[in-house]
């Protein structure tokens, strides 16, 4: 116990040497800026958008020897050595930011936009020599024409899923590859008439009547690079066309379709067993010559196995029932996007 103060200390200590607690005026917080209406900092952030946002893509050089060479594989398909979805995102987004006006679809575009997007996709890309420039040219146009009605048909429902029916609404969820607002308030006019609604449900009945809906899940890739990875994961052997089937339209687990866990499953027990393999054999020398292996250099045995129909979980019937009652879907594949892949 401390002893206690005496009354002569008590008389001269000194009292009052407590702070008072001060009170602070609460912060003034702006709406999503650093900076309020008359300019005072604030502490607030900017609202974080949902999303991945805009991509980045190739920048455009001068160099020619710097862009990369590409060539077409299918009809509606261009492809390179390395990282071919460049292509497809930078005629993506050159189609989209070059809208002459509020168009509904790519065939509507003037002659010179679409030269003008022709010219600076060749400022990132360059066409393989032996390739025939008028028909490089219609693959461009197709794949310009396709991405741009799948980016429109994208945005639409993503307004119809937030606001219904209110076309108001949809002009203020602007999307972020229109440059011109008004171009997409004049799209949203477009889509409120009777006239779009009446053709929209008609070629919905059209594509009804043309056959099963066979969806999948391969993304802006097509199936010759998917068909391209699956061969690199399987040690350089093409996988069969009905493992290419399987892979695009088969629900993904943990991000991956049936076919690379079986390639990587395959793998990695192959690893294992290599590694085993070199243990028991003890110190010596990794070489062919005395029977020891190095697991590094070993090929993973990545033969496919049948796969239970039972365990696939198809995108739907119709894909199923194509899967398992026929080769035409898979001949059509390999006979129009993979009529180029040996040349």
């Amino acid at each position: 116990m401390a002893p206690r103060k005496t009354v002569l200390r008590r008389a001269y200590s000194k009292k009052g040497t407590k702070r008072s607690r001060q009170t602070q005026e609460p912060l003034v917080v702006g709406e999503g800026s650093i900076a309020g209406a008359e300019g005072e900092i604030t502490t607030s952030e900017p609202p974080k958008k949902k999303g991945r946002g805009p991509g980045i893509i190739r920048r455009s050089t001068e160099i020619l020897e710097d862009r990369p060479i590409i060539w077409p594989i299918s009809d509606r398909a261009f492809t390179c050595k390395s990282r071919p979805q460049e292509i497809t995102a930078a005629i993506t987004r050159l189609v989209l930011n070059h809208m002459p006006g509020p168009l509904r679809s790519f065939h509507a575009f003037d002659n010179p936009t679409k030269n003008n997007i022709e010219f600076i996709f060749l400022k990132k890309f360059r066409y393989r020599e032996d390739e025939d420039p008028l028909h490089c040219r219609n693959v461009l146009y197709a794949i310009a024409a396709k991405r741009y009605t799948e980016e429109l048909h994208e945005a639409r429902d993503s307004c119809f899923q937030k606001f219904g029916n209110n076309k108001q609404a949809w002009k203020t969820c602007i999307p972020h590859w229109c440059l011109d607002h008004n171009n997409w308030h004049g799209l949203c006019d477009i889509f409120a008439t009777e006239e779009w609604q009446g053709l929209s449900k008609t070629n919905k009945v059209n594509r009804t009547k043309t056959g099963p809906k066979i969806s999948h899940h391969g993304g802006s890739a097509s199936a010759h690079q998917h068909l391209e990875k699956l061969t690199e994961l399987n040690n350089g052997k093409q996988p069969p066309m009905r493992a290419l089937f399987i892979h695009l339209h088969c629900a993904k687990e943990n991000g991956k379709s049936p076919i690379v866990a079986q390639m990587e499953a395959a793998a990695a027990a192959a690893a294992v067993t290599a590694a085993a393999a070199a243990v028991e054999s003890g110190p010596a020398d990794l070489n062919e010559a005395n029977g020891v292996i190095d697991p590094s250099t070993t090929e993973a045995n990545t033969q496919l196995e049948a796969l239970d129909i039972a365990s696939l979980h198809f995108t739907n019937e119709q894909t199923q029932s194509v899967y398992v009652s026929g080769n035409l879907y898979i001949y059509l594949l390999k006979c129009h996007t993979l009529v180029h892949y040996f040349k």
